[in-house]
């Protein structure tokens, strides 16, 4: 059974600062989807609402902020998570300091899949979703 969307949302949250382990394409491919979405419907909100004072700091607004906050450390978590996957250490998350490179590296990061052994971050993540406990 694969992960769907709110399992995998959950998880990453549950797992906010678990930096160790591996994490399935599927999981890091929805909690990527979940943060643009979040990140469209804010900007939608923000234009609702109101617009700035000052155009100039229109994509500094007080709910990009908060979203930004509140996303930060799950989606660091899972990208580490998911670099652990291919047997990478979580120092290559420092390339998404590099602009178009990044983009490119990550976009991969969803569509090639992981080590299919266990790698020294631990065993392959299974399809199954993870247990509550």
């Amino acid at each position: 059974m694969l992960i769907t969307f709110p399992q995998a949302v959950a998880n990453c949250f549950h797992k906010y600062t678990v930096w160790n382990g591996r994490a399935p394409r599927l999981e890091y491919a929805w909690f990527f989807l979940f943060s643009i979405l979040c990140s469209l419907g804010v900007d939608w909100l923000d234009g609702f609402l109101e617009t700035p004072p000052l155009p100039d700091l229109a994509p500094l607004t007080s709910t990009d902020i908060i979203l930004t906050v509140a996303l930060f450390l799950p989606s660091i978590a899972v990208m580490v998570r998911r670099l652990h996957d291919y047997n990478y250490s979580a120092g290559w998350v420092l390339l998404i300091l590099v602009p178009v490179v990044n983009i490119i590296f990550w976009f991969c990061l969803l569509l090639v899949k992981g080590d299919t052994a266990a790698n020294r971050f631990g065993e392959p993540p299974s399809a199954k979703p993870p247990q509550n406990t």
